[in-house]
């Protein structure tokens, strides 16, 4: 077992954001052109997004984020123009979101009266462990009888090591399993976590459970980082106790999904699964990955077989019978790892999905915003890709190479020339004397007055076909900074001191990156769809209105 062993299962990962469920009016935080895009929609795809990119929010970010968005939504309403919202794809894509929102929005509203806040003291200990690496080894057991059986041993003085090598060998695993190296917070379920980082070097836990099984943890090596200064968990306070709340949440939603499914017989007919497999696979194995949810849809409303019609069982969950037509309509929407020659995942997903949402609906969450926001979203995303794949099978990358040369053109650089002017000293303890100077006084003509008879001038020109490492492709221009200079760089008369005047770049010809640029725009062709309809519909960022107090205001200054 790896310590991804130990990560939260798929489906709880589907809770990125606890939103309020009661209605609230909508108000907008940008609009274009009477497209409007509402606070609901923009916060909950803009916590997702800096929950995954490496970015720091900002209001630049915010804007810029909004502006994507809105760009989105332009291209759905213009592929509802054409009359793309009743494909197949598109209807298919948002029935499936909406049937996994109400899923979510069930089991969120059983789970949520049992979750309680986490108080001052749990906050600072997940400051603790956010602070601090574990190096662990694991003992492993899938039952409680088995892990417990292990602890004795270990108890009576077996060791740790033979013990951990013996257990991922019943669980068919490596041996080198047991070696679960160096963990980070958020890389356990919440109760291992508590129990391993309290470890310290050569002590192991007691028997601990986690959504996968039991463990025993040994710590083999730690590093801790401490902070003398209470600000830093000041800053961090609010968004740790967020971060504790939605992964108790996370898990005890996951247990309580694993208990429904275990209290409901599920009966999966495998063979009929097989074959379903040999009809999908030679359309899936020779298709891009971006492409595969589209194809396995057209697949999907192409379906027609005697030996298997598409009323016939692939599976029967509590006495309710999921048939071949139903698990095909929404493989489409499953990650494209689960499209594989076993499909049980997907189909346990799928079909787990469907029981939920019927709860949902028996319910009445269908109005609830939680489900009614992420159904719009996926009716936009939904028609950007169908739109994208239709003009991308009519596209003729011939009629748009010179567009596309000039605006990828920094991709087709041949060189880069640097003129500079170079102050000349003999030794490097003078040019830095003189680098100090200028920057701290902020004039080059008292440097040049101040230094006066030590240095020469000369005006230089340097390629980076003959030297593409040299310092001054660096440095800023003189007209971004007329009052500071650059370096010292070491050159065959002296040590110069620097200011650069000008960059010229030389590009490659066209019809010398033809063939290159024709890949590039099949490889993008995403990207290149998008920015050519946006032109097409006469979208322009600079007509976006944005509410800036709105976008300012709608999320927390934390994410």
């Amino acid at each position: 077992m790896q310590k991804n062993s130990v990560l939260l299962f798929f489906f709880c990962l589907l809770f990125t954001w606890l939103s309020c469920s009661k209605k609230e009016e909508t108000s907008a935080v940008a609009s274009w052109n009477g497209i409007e895009l509402s606070k609901e929609i923009f916060t909950k795809q803009y916590i997702n997004y800096t929950s995954i990119a490496p970015v720091r929010d900002s209001f630049e970010e915010r804007k810029r984020f909004a502006t994507e968005l809105l760009k989105r939504a332009a291209l759905a309403r213009h592929a509802s123009s054409l009359g793309l919202d009743s494909a197949s794809y598109v209807t298919q894509q948002v029935q499936r979101t909406r049937e996994i929102s109400l899923a979510k929005e069930f089991v969120r509203k059983q789970i949520e009266p049992l979750v309680n806040q986490p108080d001052n003291e749990e906050v600072r200990a997940a400051f603790r462990r956010k602070n601090t690496e574990m190096e662990l080894q694991q003992i492993f057991s899938p039952n409680k009888q088995g892990i417990e059986d292990y602890y004795s041993r270990l108890r009576k003085g077996e060791d740790f090591e033979t013990l951990a090598a013996e257990s991922m060998q019943a669980v068919g695993e490596p041996v080198t399993s047991l070696n679960m190296g160096w963990v980070s917070w958020n890389q356990m379920g919440l109760e291992p976590e508590k129990a391993a980082f309290n470890l310290e070097i050569g002590q192991y836990t007691q028997p601990v459970s986690s959504l996968v099984g039991w463990h025993i943890f040994k710590a083999t090596n730690k590093k801790e980082t401490f902070f003398a200064d209470a600000t830093t968990f000041e800053n961090d306070k609010e968004s740790l106790g967020f971060a504790v709340y939605r992964r108790r949440f996370e898990e005890k939603s996951s247990q309580y999904v694993d208990s429904v499914r275990r209290q409901n017989e599920l009966i999966v007919y495998n063979q009929n699964l097989k074959q379903l497999w040999e009809f999908l696979e030679p359309s899936v194995a020779s298709t891009n990955p971006t492409s595969i949810p589209a194809i396995v849809s057209l697949r999907a409303d192409q379906y027609s077989s005697e030996e298997l019609p598409p009323d016939t069982p692939v599976a029967v969950l509590s006495g309710e019978v999921f048939t071949v037509q139903e698990f095909l309509n929404r493989l489409s929407t499953v990650p494209n790892y689960m499209i594989n020659p076993n499909l049980r995942q997907a189909l346990e997903t799928t079909i787990s999905d469907k029981f939920f949402a019927s709860k949902g609906l028996e319910a009445g969450l269908e109005n609830e915003q939680e489900v009614v926001v992420t159904t719009k979203i996926a009716e936009i995303n939904a028609l950007n890709n169908y739109l994208t794949t239709v003009v991308a099978d009519t596209l003729n990358p011939f009629r748009i190479l010179s567009r596309w040369y000039s605006i990828w053109q920094n991709e087709f650089i041949d060189s880069r020339i640097a003129n500079y002017r170079a102050y000349v000293f003999e030794d490097s303890a003078m040019a830095w004397d003189a680098i100090r100077f200028t920057n701290q006084n902020g004039s080059l003509n008292q440097m040049i007055a101040r230094f006066e008879g030590e240095f020469n001038v000369e005006n230089k020109e340097i390629s980076t076909t003959v030297d593409a490492r040299h310092p001054v492709f660096n440095f800023p221009l003189r007209s971004e900074y007329p009052n500071r200079v650059w370096g010292p760089i070491k050159e065959e008369n002296g040590w110069s001191v620097v200011q650069v005047l000008d960059f010229k770049t030389n590009y490659r010809d066209r019809n010398q990156v033809q063939e290159e640029l024709l890949s590039k725009i099949k490889q993008r062709i995403p990207e290149v769809v998008q920015t050519e309809l946006l032109q097409q519909i006469g979208f322009d960022p600079q007509e976006i209105t944005f509410n800036e107090e709105l976008l300012r205001s709608a999320l927390p200054s934390f994410f």
